[in-house]
């Protein structure tokens, strides 16, 4: 039997939902077939509440994209993180 290289093996295995961990002395008849599931995607963005208090902001100001938007409270530090600034834009 061929001996299996667990760094490749776990490698493949990694982007799945578990990992499988296989003694040093692991042949390819051991290995255990793999099923995995399909998982809901990921969101990147929290639900917007209606209710939630509004705050105006310059987006990306000093560029050819530059606006006035207004924002939920709860975006402004994300906003304000990669270079937004408060306030409307003076142009």
């Amino acid at each position: 039997m061929k001996q299996l290289d667990r760094r490749k093996l776990l490698s493949w295995v990694t982007p799945a939902v578990g990992v499988v961990v296989l003694p040093a002395h692991a042949t390819t008849s051991d290995v255990p077939v793999l099923v995995t599931t399909t998982l809901p995607p990921v969101t990147t963005k929290p639900p917007v509440d209606d209710d939630e208090p509004k705050k105006v902001l310059c987006h990306q100001s000093g560029t050819p994209a530059e606006q006035t938007i207004e924002v939920p409270q709860s975006a402004v530090p994300g906003h304000l993180g990669h270079g937004d600034t408060v306030g409307a834009c003076e142009r």
